[in-house]
């Protein structure tokens, strides 16, 4: 592994920052895109997200940096019902970005037992707080944005499978026509990659991480990712339809209304996207049919 991480042509400076930190803990890598270290100096622990050479752009690193500061000081002054890592700086040279180590067990294994109902509401919650906090956000995700996206997603699928091609074709035509028929979208803010795994729970307070995707865009984003996620990594471990109802009960206590059909039209979106990123043919063209089935609905 760690020579295949080395090797990688987008993440330049893996060599340099081992070699400063010969201690890091490689926990997580994704080729091309990114690596997340486990660092210990002293009595703390720090997760280090190392990043390839294009969030040098615009100082996209450095802004993540900032927005993470933001939220920090938003959980420290309690108008979050969930806590943050506590940020600790952009490093260019090397295009890490550092971050105390957050305590709490995935909120995943809650969810398998009776505490689940809660703590999904709660997300709800969540995501209603973050819609309303008066973060600047880095970018807009809008209906545009969120098409190109599906698009680079079926061009990949039909790649590795051909025999999807005329299936993944109609998606994105349905796709594109019911987003037309939709009224203009009330853009929030929006943690953009929101699933359960990126989640954690202490016993008492739940702590969201990575707000790399911090964007503009519609609240059914967020709240349709988080629900496929949920079915496509832990769907035969939990109880989806009460999941879908708490975490959106959570929501609208704050008084929010959701658009019943967007939120389907984000769910086929983030099937699409899934079924670009799994190996087997058969199992791509299963989500294909899921993302189909929502928008069947409308």
């Amino acid at each position: 592994m760690k020579l295949r991480v080395l090797q990688d042509r987008k993440l330049t400076t893996v060599e340099t920052f081992w070699q400063r930190f010969q201690n890091a803990e490689l926990l997580k890598y994704a080729p091309e895109k990114r690596c997340l270290f486990l660092l210990k100096i002293e009595q703390s622990d720090y997760f280090v997200k190392l990043y390839p050479k294009k969030f040098l752009r615009e100082n996209r690193g450095e802004k993540i940096h900032l927005v993470g500061q933001k939220f920090w000081d938003l959980a420290n002054s309690a108008k979050l019902n969930f806590k943050v890592p506590m940020p600790v700086f952009w490093d260019a040279e090397t295009r890490t970005l550092w971050q105390k180590r957050l305590t709490g067990i995935p909120a995943i294994e809650f969810l398998k037992k009776e505490k689940g109902e809660k703590i999904v509401f709660q997300i709800g919650q969540a995501i209603a707080n973050i819609a309303d906090s008066e973060i600047v956000p880095m970018r807009i995700f809008d209906s545009p944005e969120q098409m190109k996206d599906s698009f680079e997603f079926a061009a990949m699928i039909i790649e590795k499978f051909p025999p999807l091609k005329q299936k993944t074709a109609r998606l994105l035509s349905i796709l594109g026509e019911t987003h037309q028929s939709q009224p203009a979208q009330n853009l929030v803010r929006t943690h953009g990659d929101m699933h359960i795994d990126q989640w954690l729970f202490d016993g008492k307070s739940l702590g969201l991480l990575d707000f790399e995707d911090f964007s503009h865009s519609a609240a059914e984003r967020d709240l349709a990712f988080f629900v496929v996620q949920i079915e496509a990594e832990y769907g035969a471990e939990i109880c989806l339809k009460k999941i879908e109802k708490d975490l959106l009960a959570g929501f609208k206590s704050s008084g929010k209304q959701i658009n019943e059909t967007l939120l389907e039209i984000y769910k086929a979106h983030k099937w699409l996207a899934k079924a670009a990123k799994v190996s087997e043919e058969k199992v791509a063209q299963k989500m294909l049919e899921k993302a189909l089935e929502y928008l069947r609905k409308q």
